[in-house]
């Protein structure tokens, strides 16, 4: 027990504190020897031979001692110091993860900052555009070819109106209104080219209240076969005058006269807003009995979302309501048509013409069966 309490003892002193130890006690002295004995004698001889070199090497051993305590010391401190700069280390490379950190939030809230004052931004600019666009809808006068009206002084001040009654009237009566609030029959023309593609392979056509024949001439020129119909007979005269197949008569008076299931298609531009209600559901249902299986229906109107338009609908006198696209859908299902839909010419999607597109098309497609019918 005594043995390992002294191991225990050694072991927590370091071999340069036991060296210094060790020198400073000098060396263990010798068992005593009788002084006039053989061996007494041979050793003190020894003793005084060596004393010299005892001497020195003790005093060798101080120094090496001394030198290593001293540079005990020096590591001490090297190490010591060593510490001291490891922490400032860990310290500053805390400061730059913080100070990284903190760079990184900065950057990505300037980066957020930047896209929300962009979207706003643009967001703004849309706006003003919406702004400008309602202006101009809300302030738009109608359509009209040409300046029939001018301004000029009267004894009330400053007026609008006209001095030459033959500036706006050729004595054609209705179709001198077309003239005036439709435009020359070139602008009609390009307004309903695209239908052409959709009555090509539904022939024949009927056009209903076909007014000047801009749609009959464009389907002549293509060689589909057509016919018109139209209640005014100043447009019925002009049509004629023009080559054109056209019969003055009621519109839904005409439809009962045609053999059912005979007609590719039934097109009316501009009419259904001018039709009370009896007479646009008494239209569509007659539509219908004289399609053939997978006829069409294309009925083109004015587009009351389009607040322009709206609000220049009741220039025409002769209307009788808008029509909005969901309603003209809803009417078309009731009458008993297998499918419909609506589209503006010129636009590729509904959704961007709906609230821009001055007029809107409904295209029926009829049973492809008669006992689909009503």
């Amino acid at each position: 027990m005594a043995h390992a309490a002294a191991m225990t003892a050694d072991e927590q002193t370091t071999p340069l504190e036991r060296a210094a130890e060790f020198v400073q006690r000098g060396p263990v002295p010798a068992p005593a020897l009788h002084a006039r004995s053989p061996r007494g004698l041979l050793r003190k001889l020894v003793l005084r031979l060596i004393h010299p070199f005892t001497h020195h090497q003790r005093e060798v051993d101080g120094e090496i001692v001394g030198a290593l305590r001293q540079q005990e010391a020096q590591l001490e401190h090297v190490a010591e110091r060593h510490t001291e700069q490891i922490a400032r280390l860990e310290s500053l490379v805390r400061e730059l993860i913080f100070t990284a950190e903190r760079l990184r939030k900065v950057g990505a809230e300037a980066l957020i900052g930047a896209g929300e004052a962009a979207a706003a931004s643009n967001a703004a600019r849309g706006a003003l555009v919406e702004v400008d666009t309602l202006r101009d809808e809300l302030n738009e006068s109608p359509y009209m070819a040409g300046e029939p009206f001018e301004a000029f002084q009267t004894p009330v001040g400053e007026v609008l109106g006209f001095r030459a009654r033959a500036a706006i009237d050729d004595g054609s009566g209705y179709a001198a209104f077309e003239d005036l609030f439709r435009g020359p029959a070139v602008r009609v023309l390009d307004a309903q080219r695209p239908y052409l593609d959709l009555v090509r392979d539904h022939q024949p056509v009927l056009d209903l209240g076909c007014g000047r024949g801009e749609f009959l001439t464009l389907l002549a020129g293509e060689g589909i076969a057509a016919a018109g119909v139209d209640g005014d007979p100043g447009m019925v005269a002009r049509c004629r005058a023009l080559g054109l197949e056209v019969a003055h008569a009621d519109l839904n008076a005409h439809l009962e006269g045609i053999p059912d299931g005979t007609l590719g298609t039934v097109f009316a531009a501009q009419v259904i807003e001018h039709l009370p209600v009896q007479q646009l559901t008494r239209m569509l249902d007659l539509a219908l009995r004289k399609l053939a299986p997978g006829g069409l229906l294309i009925a083109e109107t004015v587009n009351p979302h389009r607040i322009a338009s709206l609000k220049t609908f009741w220039v025409d006198l002769t209307h009788q309501h808008p029509i909005f696209p969901e309603v003209a859908l809803a009417l078309c299902a009731i009458a008993g048509f297998e499918s419909a839909y609506v589209f503006a010419p010129t636009f590729a999607r509904f959704e961007q013409a709906r609230l821009r597109s001055p007029a809107y098309a409904v295209v029926a497609t009829a049973p492809a069966a008669d006992a689909n019918r009503r």
